[in-house]
């Protein structure tokens, strides 16, 4: 894991991270024949997060079990965040504070 920028200085909903990570171990242990490492890099500038969670495999898939992660983020961030889902990563960039 790797924090650079303002990190301590931007308000984040708490745990808000966590269902990504969690998510990333999952689709992880299915791939059990590969081993697998996982990059998380959070970045912080002004009172915008970029948030990425890279997988050494392609193993996830994009949209599956996704959606209440993404109906939390309608409710705290509006329009206000961009998620972008690939088969090894996860890219979340949160633009201001909450609602």
């Amino acid at each position: 894991m790797n924090a650079s920028g303002e990190t301590g200085r931007t308000f984040v909903f708490p745990l808000l991270f966590i269902p990504f990570i969690q998510y990333t171990v999952k689709q992880i242990e299915t791939q059990k024949e590969h081993p697998a490492s996982i990059d998380i890099h959070l970045h912080a500038e002004d009172e915008n997060i970029q948030f990425n969670c890279q997988v050494s495999i392609p193993c996830l898939e994009p949209e599956q079990e996704l959606n209440k992660i993404r109906q939390r983020l309608d409710l705290q961030y509006g329009e206000n965040y961009r998620l972008e889902l690939t088969d090894q990563s996860i890219q979340l960039e949160l633009k201001g504070g909450g609602k």
